[in-house]
């Protein structure tokens, strides 16, 4: 699971299955999402939908738009970004990107 999780931490962007991190991790698909749940509390979709979200957020804070950075985090657009940013954080990535001056 270590493996599987790194990968996702190391490229949230990359569109890699449920088949391929199973595959990379040796296992099943539903052993991988079983002790994924289990050793993160998070299917292994929605851990790569929070690290695209606090990639996304450095890259607002660090000045990029919000559709650069949606597509550069590997959302499709900007609109799937900000249903996740806000199913993440409860802010829309405006209103965040807004109060930080």
């Amino acid at each position: 699971m270590a493996r599987v999780r790194q990968r996702i931490d190391d490229d949230p962007a990359a569109d890699a299955s449920l088949d391929a991190l199973a595959a990379e991790a040796g296992v099943t698909r539903f052993q991988l999402l079983r002790a994924f749940q289990r050793e993160t509390g998070l299917s292994p979709q929605a851990c790569r939908r929070v690290r695209r979200v606090q990639r996304a957020r450095d890259l607002i804070r660090a000045g990029t738009s919000l559709a650069e950075a949606a597509v550069y985090v590997g959302f499709a657009d900007q609109s799937h970004m900000n249903r996740a940013f806000l199913q993440v954080t409860g802010a829309m990535p405006g209103a965040w990107a807004h109060t930080l001056g």
